[in-house]
């Protein structure tokens, strides 16, 4: 009679995919708590940016609600009166939001018979939030007092690229 040899790995296949199978596991669970971590890091940042960007914004809105009120204080004050309406009220406009650009960064420009307006409101250290509008003449009882033509986050500061990684420049040598 023949003696068969069995071979030694029937009982330790199992164990082995077992084994296999429990590392594949803790590897993928590794994996998925790094990229929720930084998902997490990455949501937090984008957060405290979106609270930045609309405390800019409500300062904005602040300045924006001076400048309609004496808009309208200047358009109330040029109709009574019976001169060329849209140079007075351009001219009272202009006096008036003077006394507001001391206080608040206000730029105006003022060209033949249009008025703009420029102002910006720091979101962060590295952007700012800059608005343009253009004073317009109102004729119409209901008619808007300005356009707002810009309103947009800008950078601040200058860009500083990252030279960290040695990285080819195309030179061969």
């Amino acid at each position: 009679m023949k003696t068969r040899n069995r071979p030694a790995l029937n009982v330790g296949i199992s164990s082995i995919i077992v084994i296999f199978a429990i590392l594949c596991l803790v590897i993928f669970a590794a994996l998925s708590l790094t990229s929720a971590s930084a998902d997490y890091r990455l949501t937090e940042k984008l957060k405290e940016h979106t609270d930045e960007y609309y405390s800019a914004c409500s300062a904005a809105e602040d300045l924006l609600d001076e400048i309609d009120r004496r808009l309208a204080d200047a358009h109330a004050k040029t109709a009574d009166g019976g001169e060329d309406v849209q140079t007075a009220y351009f001219g009272r406009v202009i006096s008036s939001l003077s006394e507001l650009s001391g206080l608040s960064g206000l730029e105006i420009t003022e060209a033949y018979d249009t008025v703009t307006v420029h102002f910006s409101t720091p979101i962060s250290a590295e952007q700012s939030l800059e608005v343009a509008l253009t004073v317009l003449c109102p004729q119409e009882p209901g008619d808007r007092f300005y356009r707002v033509d810009s309103w947009k986050a800008a950078a601040t500061g200058e860009w500083q690229p990252d030279d960290t990684l040695n990285l080819f420049d195309g030179n061969f040598q």
